[in-house]
């Protein structure tokens, strides 16, 4: 344990060394052309690359394959369906209320009525837009 007597004389800081003030003058761009600079960064990541391909080629070669083979078709009958659906909601007489509709759409049926609405009109924009272009092309 060394302690520093007042009557020493004071030592250099090892914090501060008038070496690096001359080190942090140099200009990095006086060392290389910035078209080294360029290539040895290329360089570099090119390496990076290939290590992380080669990682990630591992990392899949660990990974347990699974074999369940191949997958089964169940048919649904989707027209039969969506008939279900509008006989159930969107018909004169419901076979569910209001509260159902709200409760399985999560809103009330006026708002889901509206933005059908909305859609088909917009539809029926781009349907009369797409017609017209294909005139157009078909014409030129």
């Amino acid at each position: 344990m060394s302690h520093q007597s007042e009557n020493d004389p004071p030592s250099e800081s090892p914090l501060h060394d008038d070496s690096l003030d001359e080190v942090s003058s140099i200009d990095p761009m006086d060392l290389y052309p910035l078209d080294e600079v360029s290539s040895i960064l290329g360089d570099i990541a090119d390496q990076v690359i290939v290590e992380v391909k080669s990682e990630v080629a591992a990392l899949q070669d660990m990974r347990p394959t699974r074999r369940s083979g191949t997958r089964s078709y169940i048919d649904r009958p989707y027209a039969e369906s969506e008939q279900g659906l509008l006989n159930d909601y969107f018909v004169e007489n419901p076979v569910f209320n209001g509260t159902n509709f709200r409760r399985r759409f999560r809103m009330r049926r006026p708002l889901f009525l509206r933005i059908v609405e909305a859609l088909d009109k917009v539809m029926s924009n781009v349907l009369l837009l797409y017609l017209m272009v294909e005139v157009l092309l078909s014409a030129g």
